[in-house]
């Protein structure tokens, strides 16, 4: 009888844990993240459509393509984790952060500036003129994500100087 409550108790709490990390992901799925596959359909679609004009098409070429896809929706689900973890470790610790979901905004961001210039890149490849100002507006936008990152790093920096004050 102990043994199988203390098997219900330990459920219940893998399933409240699996359930509020599911509720944070939900939120986290943003119009951003939306934009993103938009834009890594879209890629896809060009870089093929371009390969194709120029006679450089081979299906390794596709595979490669479909699987870094992957692996963006990958490192965005890396991010919203590190998010639900930092979050998650201020809480407990009775600490505020000031931030929350901000790797995700960075890393989705950053995901999103990498597939505008992939897009121009395969356009161009089409003949299609891409203005100078569009492409230096997606690289600054690359380099604006890469910063906040980078100062949330910086934020994760004082958090851990908190926790050792405790």
């Amino acid at each position: 009888m102990k043994y199988s409550n203390e098997i219900i108790q330990n459920t219940k709490g893998i399933l409240t844990m699996i359930t509020g990390l599911l509720a944070y992901m939900v939120d986290a799925i943003t119009e951003l993240v939306i934009v993103l596959v938009v834009l890594m359909f879209i890629d896809y679609g060009t870089g093929m459509i371009s390969s194709f004009v120029e006679k450089k098409w081979n299906s390794n070429a596709g595979i490669n393509g479909a699987a870094k896809k992957v692996g963006f929706v990958l490192l965005v689900l890396i991010a919203v984790l590190t998010d639900y973890v930092i979050m998650n470790l201020g809480q407990k610790l009775g600490i505020t952060l000031g931030f929350t979901g901000l790797f995700t905004l960075a890393v989705t961001c950053w995901l999103i500036s990498t597939e505008l210039l992939s897009i121009t890149e395969n356009l161009g490849r089409l003949g299609v003129p891409i203005p100078k100002f569009l492409k230096n507006a997606f690289i600054v936008l690359k380099d604006t994500s890469e910063d906040l990152g980078n100062s949330r790093v910086g934020g994760i920096a004082k958090f851990k100087e908190k926790v050792r004050k405790q």
